[in-house]
């Protein structure tokens, strides 16, 4: 599968950092991946330990919460697809970064659709000294034909 974010468009200044466009690379593959454990590893590679991530329904805090944040996603959905479209950048430093794209899902039912989604990721070091996101909040949008 194509990664989520091989077509954003990139702001030129400041520019991002390879190891945010990685993180959020590996944020996107996981979130996508039918595995329900999933959630293991975006705790352990992707969020801080303290980070926490609100989507339009359920809230997650901690590495625990996040750890086990996929177990039930795959109940409903065959399949789920985001494509990031553009990257827009809130501090000098590179790390408030708002992407804006789509998700396609398969729920189990047959009604595939495609919802326009904005989201904003937060970058912090974590303990280990690198770039985690710390905060991330996505907001859903209008759903568009498939």
């Amino acid at each position: 599968m194509p990664s989520a974010l091989e077509n954003v468009q990139w702001p030129k200044t400041p520019e991002v950092a390879t190891e945010i466009k990685n993180v959020l690379a590996e944020f996107y593959r996981l979130a996508d991946l039918k595995d329900p454990d999933a959630g293991i590893p975006m705790s352990e590679h992707v969020f801080t330990h303290d980070a926490l991530i609100v989507m339009p329904v359920i809230t997650f805090n901690g590495k625990e919460e996040i750890a086990g944040a996929r177990k039930h996603v795959w109940d409903t959905v065959t399949f789920r697809r985001h494509t990031v479209k553009a990257a827009h950048i809130g501090d000098l430093a590179g790390r408030d970064i708002l992407l804006t794209g789509t998700v396609e899902t398969h729920p189990r039912d047959g009604n595939v659709t495609i919802q326009e989604f904005a989201s904003r990721a937060v970058f912090d070091e974590d303990k280990d000294g690198k770039l985690r996101i710390k905060t991330y909040r996505v907001w859903g949008g209008k759903f568009v034909s498939p």
